[in-house]
């Protein structure tokens, strides 16, 4: 049994006409998977590396955005008192011939957010952004944050105050940018407080015209309640959208605080990817082989493993059980049984038991 431990860093080539083969990209700050309190500064940070040539800029991006620029090493930059939820970072290099290369997309989380909470900000922490609350035909409001609202555990939340409702049920409307995958389920869930019952609509809307909704849910507003789950499936791709509650028809004022949109699929992938990167099994080398193979498998944590071949009728002819650390292990199959037989030519199976689940594969012994 060999034990290796294996550390990597990805470093990515643009392979384009005139782009920046020689160059290198690292994203330093913040770490993948980080996570940060509310309200956290965080700090940007990268490392290039150029052969020929000079490195122009560069930049910081936070959800396809691009947030900040770098202009000389060290490529840094601050991101100030930073709102719950969850953020995809990346950094680009840009060249003195205008060729770019980025980093792989990390996602860092801040706050208590929940997986897949696609809102951010829904705790009304460290300022209003990037909600806005917008007023239409003669609607007059104001969104005021309540640092001790204590509709929820974590006490912030925004308190909307209607002087004039307007001359429409919609003149009255808090929102952020939103989008949303094809075939994806979202469920919308928030908590909500009015001094009498108050008819709001919980909107996903076009950012373009005619900015209609796309999926829209009615609630009635009085106690503080947590109030959904509003559930709907994307027809199509689209990042132009607002998630939008629209408060008027009425100048009751109301609390909202929990504001929860959490992406069903990004839980499901998210499950999916965890139990993948626990452990790998790998396939022999050499295959097909004669007279011995060897077998890779790594572990992202120490645990108990079997590891078992079958021959095709199922039964069992080798098994071998042991507690592995955390990295890359092997196994050499000298084509024999538990008890030092040969087996004769065929296709055999192995197969990985981890406490995250099971792997198997194929391979093929010529005698």
């Amino acid at each position: 049994m060999h034990k290796i431990i294996q550390m990597s860093v990805i470093l990515l080539f643009l392979a384009l006409p005139g782009s920046a083969q020689n160059v290198t990209i690292q994203l330093t700050s913040p770490t993948k998977n980080a996570r940060f309190k509310a309200c956290s500064d965080i700090q940007f940070a990268a490392n290039v590396t150029i052969q020929t040539g000079s490195i122009k800029r560069v930049e910081f991006y936070v959800n396809g955005t691009r947030y900040k620029t770098d202009s000389s090493a060290p490529y840094e930059a601050a991101w100030p008192s930073v709102p719950d939820g969850i953020y995809e970072i990346v950094a680009t290099a840009v060249d003195a011939n205008n060729a770019t290369i980025s980093t792989e997309p990390i996602f860092v989380y801040v706050g208590n957010v929940q997986p897949g909470n696609m809102i951010i900000n829904g705790e009304f922490n460290c300022a209003l952004a990037p909600w806005f609350l917008d007023n239409y035909v003669n609607a007059q409001s104001t969104a005021i944050l309540v640092p001790d609202l204590w509709l929820t555990d974590d006490s912030s939340g925004v308190l909307v105050e209607i002087e004039n409702q307007g001359d429409e049920f919609w003149a009255v409307q808090l929102m952020q940018p939103f989008k949303i995958r094809e075939g994806h389920t979202y469920e919308v869930t928030f908590t909500a407080q009015a001094d009498e019952p108050k008819e709001i609509h919980v909107d996903i809307s076009k950012n373009y015209d005619d900015y209609a909704p796309l999926h829209s849910a009615t609630f009635t507003i009085d106690r503080a309640d947590v109030y959904g789950p509003f559930t709907f499936t994307a027809a199509a791709d689209d990042k132009n959208l607002m998630f939008k509650f629209v408060l008027g028809g009425n100048t009751i004022p109301i609390e909202i605080d929990a504001v929860n949109v959490i992406d069903e699929q990004w839980t499901k992938v998210a499950t999916v990817q965890d139990a993948k990167r626990a452990f790998m099994l790998e396939q022999n080398y050499p295959n097909p082989f004669n007279p011995n193979t060897t077998i890779t498998y790594s572990l992202d944590k120490a645990g108990p493993i079997n590891f078992s071949i079958y021959n095709i009728l199922g039964q069992q002819i080798l098994s071998y059980t042991a507690y592995e650390t955390a990295g890359k292990h092997s196994f050499v199959w000298d084509g024999t049984t538990s008890l030092g037989e040969d087996v004769p030519s065929g296709l055999y199976i192995y197969r990985l038991e981890t406490a995250a689940g099971s792997r198997t594969r194929k391979m093929f012994l010529l005698r």
